[in-house]
């Protein structure tokens, strides 16, 4: 290559080679490429951008890697580097490091402009990944989870693979309990006619009895098959 009329077989620093001469390359370039002014690299201080020289790299859409200005993935605001992003453009959703315009089937929950698939127990879910809607084979849907079992005071119904009520939230006191007033009061009554009989002794019976009865309700009830 020819240069200040030596001949070179690479072109010194500053220059580019064209039509088997060395070309000064146009500062603040200090390498170019067919053209004095499409840099290759910059002068110190100065980033390369598109084959130019800037004082820095713009704040959307560009990543500096060394002292090079790297453009985002496409439809990215914020990357990490040229492969990742971490912030997508309005109407975009990032998944992974890409910014894309529908979430997929398996990616179902959306928040602040990300895809994000359902917790691990997870087979369904809605409006968040931990709020289970349906459980995976082996597991039972326990308010907005899943469990491999169920608390104590639940039963496992095999059907809709759910933990449910041990008394099918059913509610059992409240006859007995009006049962017990009633008697209580005719008690009271009898008392107020009667005052042989010892009110204390009387009542006690009553809700010995009372209890006696919840509880035999209370069996019947978890007795019964879960349908």
């Amino acid at each position: 290559m020819l240069y200040q009329f030596d001949c070179y077989s690479e072109c010194p620093a500053l220059t580019y080679p064209y039509n088997k001469t060395c070309t000064r390359c146009i500062s603040p370039c200090v390498t170019c490429s067919t053209s004095p002014e499409l840099c290759l690299s910059c002068i110190d201080g100065l980033y390369l951008l598109n084959a130019t020289c800037v004082n820095g790299c713009p704040l959307l859409g560009y990543i500096l890697e060394g002292k090079t200005c790297l453009s985002c993935p496409s439809n990215c605001i914020t990357c990490s580097n040229s492969i990742n992003c971490v912030l997508c453009s309005n109407n975009y959703f990032l998944l992974q490091g890409s910014c894309i315009s529908v979430c997929p089937v398996n990616y179902p929950i959306v928040e602040n402009r990300q895809c994000y698939q359902c917790e691990s127990v997870c087979l369904t879910c809605s409006t968040s990944k931990w709020n289970c809607t349906s459980c995976k084979i082996n597991l039972f849907k326990n308010l907005y989870t899943c469990v491999s079992s169920c608390p104590i005071g639940f039963y496992t119904n095999t059907q809709n693979h759910e933990c449910e009520d041990g008394l099918n939230n059913k509610i059992v006191f409240f006859p007995l309990l009006i049962l017990s007033i009633v008697i209580i009061a005719f008690i009271v009554v009898v008392k107020c006619i009667n005052t042989g009989t010892s009110l204390a002794t009387s009542l006690t019976a009553v809700l010995s009895l009372t209890e006696i009865a919840i509880w035999i309700f209370i069996a019947v009830e978890l007795a019964e098959p879960i349908k």
